[in-house]
């Protein structure tokens, strides 16, 4: 990898296998690859033991190479991912197990949804009645079949139907579109991965556990079996797995771990550890004259700071 500054005639020095970290150029992502093999290994031993499925998470990375070594290496059946260019990305870089868990309702990105169907499985969340119009006339113009999740609300007041009932309608309208099959439930509480308390934690989780379980029972009422029940996630896996419900997991920030993750609560309180943290913003100081102060060479436009300032990792 060589780096380009704007406006340079020369790049910067070219970054080697062998170099130390000493001599790395500054602000650069760095992955600690023994960590990240280590969170592989750990959830893959996790879903294995649990009788889950793994579909990883690429939101994460948006990275081929670290979604084919999940699969190769961490257990996943597949990925999911938040939009179509995502999806069209890793599909033809040659991952062949993709879901969008997400809707998508503009016509075009339908239609593209479709080609990839022709070269992957690829599956779809769906919260209202006319996509499913639109991504059956797709599928069948295309020949292919589109695995479709209906995303319940359990909680998140984000996307999805109301538990229960309106689940069952719209998984039977999709069970009878040509080009579409039911492949069960989407059940992904987002904000639950984060909350600190494993008390409120497991009390939010225990619900959202309650609603899908209710939802999948009425689906079998109605003659509809889910394949797939999927959601949970780094913050939340453990609750869903051994539910007895949760058929597929959809973690994705346990492959390099963050300091928000990190400070979320076990039982004993304690701030869990089971994974490590592996991505790393490796910045070098570049003033300080003043006592008490270091000027480091990555500001606010280079970090990502939605779930707050960076913790300073091997200093003080």
């Amino acid at each position: 990898m060589t780096a380009m500054r704007k406006g340079a005639q020369r790049p910067l020095p070219p970054i080697e296998i062998g170099m130390s970290v000493d001599d790395l150029p500054t602000p650069l992502l760095v992955v600690d690859l023994d960590a990240f093999e280590a969170n592989v290994a750990t959830l893959k031993q996790f879903v294995e033991q649990a009788g889950v499925r793994l579909r990883a998470h690429a939101k994460t990375h948006k990275s081929a190479d670290i979604a084919r070594y999940q699969m190769a290496h961490g257990g996943a059946v597949g990925v999911c991912c938040q939009k179509v260019s995502e999806a069209a990305a890793l599909a033809r870089a040659g991952i062949d197990d993709i879901v969008v868990t997400n809707q998508v309702t503009h016509p075009s990105m339908i239609a593209e949804l479709a080609k990839l169907a022709e070269i992957a499985r690829v599956g779809v969340c769906v919260d209202d009645g006319p996509t499913v119009g639109t991504l059956s006339e797709a599928a069948a113009a295309a020949g292919v079949e589109i695995a479709c999740l209906v995303e319940i609300d359990v909680g998140a007041g984000r996307c999805g139907v109301m538990p229960g009932a309106a689940a069952v309608e719209l998984a039977t309208a999709i069970d009878r579109a040509p080009g579409l099959r039911f492949a069960g439930l989407q059940a992904y509480h987002g904000s639950a991965q984060h909350i600190r308390d494993f008390g409120e934690r497991k009390a939010t989780l225990d619900h959202v556990i309650a609603q899908t379980r209710e939802t999948v029972d009425a689906l079998a009422r109605a003659g509809l079996a889910c394949e797939t029940v999927g959601g949970a996630g780094t913050g939340s896996f453990a609750f869903e797995a051994n539910s007895g419900v949760y058929n597929e997991l959809q973690c994705g920030s346990y492959i390099f771990m963050d300091a928000d993750y990190g400070a979320i609560e076990g039982a004993d309180g304690a701030p869990i550890s089971t994974f490590r943290n592996a991505l790393f913003l490796l910045t070098g100081v570049m003033s300080n004259v003043k006592d008490g102060q270091a000027i480091c060479d990555a500001g606010l436009k280079v970090q990502s700071v939605d779930s707050g300032l960076p913790r300073i990792y091997g200093r003080d």
